[in-house]
C-alpha cells in the first residue's frame, strides 16, 4: 500500500460521482412521487423517467413535468432565465416552458434542493416557501420573465409554472429514499413494516432500468412501457414484497393449510384458522407481541413438549399452553403451526 502522503499527490476527480449522485437524486424524487400517487389512491397513473423531462407524471388525460435542478447556492430568477449565447443553449425556465405545447399539460415544476432567492410576492417572502406558483410573483418579476421567455402557442401560462424545494438530502440520497420507502410501507400496511430495504432496492432497480433505456419510442404506450412505471407495476411490486417477504420469512399460507389438514381438523375450523392467518401474517409485517409469542412457543416445543409427536404437540400447545395474550383457538393454532415450521 502506498503512503498517504504519496496518494495525496494524485489529482482526484469527483465529477463522475457528482453526476451519478444527481441521477440518484432524480430517481429518488420520482419514486417519492410514485409513493404519493399510490397513497392518494389515484385510480390510474404513470411516472416516466428521464425522457421529455427529468420526471413526467401522468394522471387521467393530463401530464405534469418536473425539472430537477441542484445547486450549492439558492437559485435566483435571473439564473433561471440566463441562456448561453455562445452555444445557443436555452435557459432553465425556457427549456421547461417549451414543454407546454399541449392542452394536456397541467403543471410545470422546477424542483431544487434550495429555495428561490430575491423573488417575492407583494405580501410575503418566497425564499423559504416549500412550493409556489410563478403566478404569485410580483409584477416586476413577471415582467422580467415575459421579457426573456418565448411562450409556446403565444400564450402566457405563468400560473402553470411552480418552484418547489425538495426535502431529499442531496448528500445522502440513499438514506432519503429508504426513509420514503419505510414511510410508504408504514402507511400502506398501517404499522411498522418488515425489511423496507427489500422494497426499496426492488423499486430502485426497476426505476434505474427505465431511466437507462436509451432508445426513442414511437407511442405513449411504448414510452410508458420502456421508460415509465404505472400503478399496476407498483401494485405488482407490493404483491411480490408480500409474497416473498411475508410468506417466506413469516409463514406460507399453503403450509398452514397443509398442517391443518395433517392434524385432521374439520374444514370449518381450517377456514377459521386461515382467516386468523391472514389477520396475523397478511398485512406486511408482524406485530411484536406475536413475534415474542412465537419465540416462547418454539422453546416449549424444544423443552416441555419435546417427547410428543409433532401432531399431538401442536394440538397440546394450541389447547393447553399458557399464552401471554388473549387469542382465539384459531389464532393459537396459527402461531403454533408457524413456530413448529420454524424449528
Amino acid at each position: 500500500m502506498i503512503s498517504n502522503d504519496e496518494y495525496q499527490k494524485i489529482t482526484k476527480d469527483i465529477s463522475g460521482s457528482r453526476i451519478k449522485n444527481r441521477f440518484s437524486y432524480e430517481m429518488t424524487y420520482g419514486i417519492k412521487l410514485l409513493y404519493q400517487l399510490y397513497e392518494d389512491d389515484i385510480e390510474d397513473f404513470y411516472v416516466i423517467f428521464d425522457y421529455a423531462c427529468d420526471i413526467e407524471e401522468g394522471i387521467n388525460n393530463s401530464i405534469i413535468f418536473y425539472q430537477l435542478k441542484t445547486t450549492s447556492s439558492p437559485f435566483t430568477l435571473k439564473k433561471l432565465l440566463v441562456k448561453d449565447n455562445k452555444t445557443n443553449k436555452k435557459s432553465i425556465l425556457q427549456t421547461l416552458i417549451d414543454l407546454n405545447r399541449s392542452l394536456a399539460v397541467e403543471k410545470l415544476f422546477i424542483v431544487s434542493n434550495m429555495g428561490l432567492s430575491g423573488s417575492d410576492t407583494k405580501d410575503k417572502k418566497l425564499s423559504n416557501v416549500e412550493c409556489f406558483s410563478f403566478g404569485e410573483l410580483n409584477d416586476d418579476d413577471k415582467m422580467l420573465i415575459n421579457q426573456n421567455i418565448v411562450w409556446p402557442k403565444n400564450k402566457c401560462d405563468i400560473d402553470k409554472i411552480f418552484f418547489c424545494i425538495s426535502e431529499t438530502c442531496l448528500k445522502k440520497v440513499s438514506q432519503s429514499l429508504l426513509s420514503y420507502s419505510t414511510a410508504f410501507l408504514d402507511k400502506i400496511y398501517n404499522g411498522k413494516p418488515s425489511k423496507p430495504i427489500y422494497l426499496n432496492n426492488c423499486i430502485l432497480s426497476m426505476v434505474k432500468e427505465k431511466a437507462d433505456y436509451e432508445y426513442d419510442t414511437l407511442t405513449l404506450q411504448d414510452t410508458i412501457k420502456y421508460k415509465g412505471i404505472t400503478k399496476k407495476d407498483l401494485s405488482s411490486l407490493l404483491e411480490t414484497y408480500e409474497k416473498d417477504l411475508i410468506n417466506s420469512s413469516f409463514a406460507d399460507r399453503n403450509k398452514v393449510k397443509k398442517s391443518c389438514e395433517d392434524l385432521n381438523l374439520p374444514i370449518g375450523e381450517i377456514n377459521k384458522i386461515l382467516l386468523e392467518y391472514q389477520t396475523i401474517f397478511g398485512c406486511g409485517y408482524v406485530k411484536e407481541q406475536y413475534i415474542e409469542q412465537i419465540k416462547k412457543i418454539k422453546l416449549a416445543f424444544q423443552i416441555d413438549y419435546a417427547s410428543l409427536q409433532y401432531k399431538k404437540a401442536i394440538k397440546e400447545i394450541a389447547k393447553s399452553f399458557k399464552f401471554d395474550m388473549f387469542l382465539s383457538i384459531e389464532a393459537k393454532y396459527v402461531l403454533t403451526i408457524f413456530a413448529y415450521n420454524q424449528l
